[in-house]
């Protein structure tokens, strides 16, 4: 073989062979190409936003509706049931209410019907002088005013027994308060008093001090014009100095504001 045909063969051996190494080298980068692409297929798959799906939005609408409305029920149900329980409370309470006003007026009404039952057989068991004690007693009274104490003497000065007189005015009717603030408006209307002056006369008059602190306090008198009054009635019999009536007038039952009052308006 000449020299010439075998580097011929040899040259046609290496092209073949650099021919197969570079399709063998496509092959691969086509390959690595797919690889490569498919990675970045699956990589955007992965980084795709979710879409909105419609149904299942509607579904998650549906069960928060669902809640707040069983919330609202629920709420609507302890708030009647509140109601009810507060009307319930409040028809009790005034159940209550009219069956102890009920209760009350009954008793009342039982305690007047024996109260007159008991007067009906006062008045059918009094004695002739107990009866006639009474009625005295009470004639007494229409013409002045008079303290129990006091009625009860005046009785008795008339002859009655202390047990007849006694009962004559307990059935009189009388009133000791109002009788009291009669006997101090009766007194003011003769000669002027101190404050503490008609009280002491009330209690002489047989009034209890209750009495006759009821009475003085309405009578109505001005104290400064009682001061001034008894200062007058007090010159008309005899002289005194300024200092002198004063002390007169503190005697009798009158403050020192008011006797200075009462001396100043006499001229002294």
């Amino acid at each position: 073989m000449s020299i010439s045909k075998f580097k011929n063969k040899a040259f046609v051996f290496v092209a073949i062979v650099v021919l197969i190494a570079g399709v063998s080298l496509v092959q691969c980068s086509g390959q690595e190409v797919g690889d490569q692409n498919r990675g970045s297929s699956v990589s955007q798959e992965e980084k795709a936003p979710v879409k909105y799906d419609p149904t299942t939005s509607a579904d998650k609408s549906t069960t928060v509706d669902k809640v707040v409305d069983e919330e609202a029920e629920k709420a609507k149900a302890e708030e009647d049931a509140r109601k009810a329980a507060e009307a319930e409370a409040k028809k009790a309470e005034e159940d209550a209410r009219k069956a102890a006003e009920a209760e009350a007026k009954k008793a009342e009404e039982n305690a007047k019907k024996a109260a007159e039952q008991a007067e009906k057989d006062r008045i059918a068991n009094r004695t002739v002088s107990q009866k006639n004690a009474e009625q005295k007693a009470k004639d007494y009274l229409r013409v002045m005013p008079f303290s129990k104490q006091g009625l009860i003497e005046q009785l008795e000065y008339e002859g009655f027994s202390n047990a007849d007189a006694s009962y004559g005015v307990e059935y009189c009717g009388a009133n000791w308060m109002e009788q009291a603030e009669k006997k101090a408006k009766s007194y003011l209307k003769t000669m002027p008093f101190s404050k503490q002056g008609l009280i002491d006369q009330l209690l002489y008059e047989g009034f209890t001090n209750e009495e006759a602190m009821y009475g003085v306090d309405r009578c109505g008198a001005n104290w400064m014009d009682q001061a001034e009054k008894k200062a007058q009635s007090y010159l008309k019999f005899m002289s005194f100095s300024r200092q002198g009536l004063i002390d007169q007038l503190l005697y009798e039952g009158f403050t020192y504001e008011e006797a200075v009052h009462g001396v100043d308006k006499v001229g002294l």
